[in-house]
């Protein structure tokens, strides 16, 4: 019996209190979970660009076209375009007619786009360029041990942003205009089958900003679920304190510019101590998958089987 219930053990004082703590922090992990789902922004961008320390490079690699160099390239834009066209034809089950129709809507797209950054191809170079400086200047290492020189460099990398930031909202929405034009060539009923298809994006990564968009709030609110339920509490607990871990070593404690990352840590110890004490097999549904286990493992059935 106390193998199922560690309360037996340790009296209700400690059940009451390991209850409570795996129900809160399941709860928070499911309304962070649930409040991206219900109002889904991009957020992991800003996220990982903003990473300090020394795993700063592996995070802010993870930041889809965070330069912009894939978006500002007309053919690589049009070319996820096109890709995304021939299979929003399947995809809604076009006829002949409506085919049609998509690639007029596809070539009056790449013309207004083709427009757009031919008519910024000078300032668009010229970002370039600074860029390329940016990046010399990030590699001089001195050059960040020297407060002016860091403000200096910092101040760049700021204009920088500010400049390409409404080019590239621009693309974005004419990417989003073409998923508009696409779907409109559909039918309601064809839309009602299908569901929607959303524009693909030139440059996308396995495993980048744009995945992890769609990805963590699923992943916060199961794991929530799971831990509120007390149901496999233990390999939940663990994946959340590794995700945790993660957010921490964005923001390396004691890096320049590195955000304070005190309440994630206090939350990835209260994981640890879950997971250290199978919380799941204290009023959670872990106790039932034991005395499951218990009566229909193979070893037990052994053991049953012999002693008849």
């Amino acid at each position: 019996m106390s193998n199922c219930c560690p309360a037996v053990k340790a009296g209700w004082g400690f059940a009451v209190a390991i209850v409570l703590l795996r129900v809160c922090v399941g709860f928070h992990f499911f309304k962070e979970g649930a409040n991206k789902l219900q109002d889904p922004k991009p957020f992991s961008a800003m996220f990982f660009g903003g990473a300090k320390g020394p795993f700063a490079s592996t995070f802010q690699a993870m930041v889809w076209d965070a330069d912009g160099s894939d978006r500002f390239d007309a053919d690589k834009v049009v070319a996820a375009w096109s890709q995304y066209v021939q299979t929003a034809k399947v995809h809604f089950k076009f006829d002949p007619e409506q085919v049609k129709l998509a690639d007029d809507k596809l070539a009056r797209r790449e013309a207004l786009l083709r427009d757009y950054l031919g008519a910024r191809a000078d300032d668009i170079d010229e970002y370039f360029k600074g860029l390329k400086r940016s990046a010399a200047n990030r590699a001089d290492p001195p050059r960040w041990q020297v407060a002016s020189l860091r403000g200096q460099s910092e101040k760049i990398e700021s204009e920088l942003k500010a400049k390409r930031g409404p080019w590239l909202a621009e693309i974005d929405r004419q990417g989003k205009d073409l998923q508009r034009d696409i779907a409109e060539v559909a039918t309601a009923e064809q839309r009602a089958a299908a569901g929607t298809l959303d524009v693909f994006k030139p440059g996308r990564r396995f495993l980048d900003s744009e995945a992890v968009d769609k990805i963590i709030p699923c992943f916060d609110a199961t794991l929530g679920i799971l831990l509120v339920l007390g149901l496999f509490t233990r390999p939940a607990a663990f994946v959340a304190a590794a995700f945790l871990t993660s957010v921490v070593a964005s923001q390396w404690p004691g890096a320049y510019g590195a955000q304070p990352t005190y309440y994630q840590a206090v939350e990835l110890c209260a994981l640890l101590v879950l997971a250290a004490a199978n919380a799941g097999r204290v009023a959670g549904l872990d106790t039932f998958i034991d005395l499951l286990c218990a009566k229909w493992c193979p070893l037990q059935l052994f053991k049953t089987a012999k002693a008849t």
